[in-house]
């Protein structure tokens, strides 16, 4: 049995320690934030595999879905550390996972988890790369483009710096490469961005990545240049463009080296104070097979978009698919050069 002078002794250790971290923890200010998406896609040509082929998270046919639902935290203390905590669930969320970070369970995914403090990020990040990103209500469309699927990663693990110079933004980082939670090879794959403001309206921003990202290969090396600019020439009307190069080392479906591009134009035009129409149109080339589709596609989709309040949103989105070679699927299983699908949605965000 312990004795009295040892019971007061760890009881002082344990008040020096708990309560100052208590305060701290009481000092932490937190943002909580979060959606819910439910979905519906029709393709016209009712592939007899049920699957929209060439598509990322829309990709099933005549099925309703709760796609995405998300959970975002994120705090710090004045003048210190921070973190942030993104939660996803859903479909969506098994195609997000980064290799190393839970292999092994369906519907689930942390796509970020890391701390910042004095400009330094450190842990698992959304890419910095691309005009679309994971969350469907950030988008002006609700399918993602080909770009945002094939041409870029969804995420890095790894340590970035951000900081601002006269108004124009640098980022850098050192990663894990495309999505890797756990490096599969011995190398560390690099990052860069520069994002300067066009006036009040606008911006672009110009990005790359380099690094080997094949597994336990360290010597064929994958670069990325990336190229957004959005603008907005009146109230109501957000224009957006993207550009995607990429080259990779032996990674040619036929062993030689490989290099994929493309590019996509958006307009988001409000018709009245919550109704507006989005396009997108897009063209990106895989012809090197790299980057699984294998052949060039284009792609034009018009979403209508309705906002009940400051909480919710319905969208209807026809989308029509082309590809140089017949990728897409009939209802009899054989294959075609196009596809067309007709999808609805509905977002939920709080608070």
């Amino acid at each position: 049995m312990r004795s009295a002078p040892s019971l007061v002794t760890a009881a002082a250790i344990f008040a020096l320690v708990v309560t100052p971290a208590s305060q701290a923890f009481a000092e932490v200010a937190l943002d909580w934030s979060g959606f819910v998406t439910a979905a519906y896609t029709f393709n016209f040509d009712e592939p007899a595999d049920g699957t929209n082929h060439g598509r990322v998270f829309d990709q099933e046919d005549n099925t309703f879905q709760v796609p995405l639902a998300e959970l975002a935290v994120s705090g710090g203390v004045e003048d210190g550390p921070s973190f942030n905590l993104v939660l996803e669930f859903g479909d969506v969320a098994s195609d997000t996972q980064s290799r190393g970070l839970l292999d092994d369970v369906s519907g689930f995914d942390i796509q970020q988890a890391n701390v910042s403090y004095k400009g330094f990020t450190f842990g698992k990040f959304a890419t910095l790369h691309g005009a679309e990103v994971i969350e469907s209500p950030a988008n002006m469309n609700y399918s993602r483009s080909f770009l945002f699927g094939f041409a870029i990663p969804f995420t890095h693990t790894g340590l970035l710096y951000a900081t601002e110079v006269g108004g124009i933004g640098l980022k850098g980082a050192i990663v894990n490469g495309w999505d890797n939670f756990t490096d599969n090879n011995d190398s560390k794959s690099l990052m860069a961005m520069v994002a300067v403001p066009l006036g009040e309206r606008g911006s672009v921003s110009v990005g790359g990545m380099y690094g080997a990202e094949q597994d336990d290969n360290e010597g064929d090396m994958r670069g990325l240049i990336d190229v957004v600019a959005s603008f907005s020439p009146s109230d109501g009307i957000d224009l957006l463009f993207n550009f995607d190069w990429g080259t990779e080392e032996n990674a040619a479906a036929d062993g030689d080296d490989a290099e994929w591009w493309g590019a996509a134009a958006y307009i988001d035009a409000m018709i009245t104070d919550t109704f507006g129409v989005a396009g997108r149109a897009e063209f990106f080339s895989d012809s090197d097979g790299a980057r699984g589709l294998d052949t060039d596609v284009w792609e034009v989709t018009v979403t209508g978009h309705q906002a009940y309040g400051d909480n919710a949103m319905a969208r209807l989105e026809g989308r029509y698919d082309q590809a140089a070679a017949d990728i897409f699927m009939d209802g009899d299983g054989n294959m075609q050069d196009d596809q067309f699908t007709l999808a609805a949605e509905l977002i939920f965000t709080f608070p």
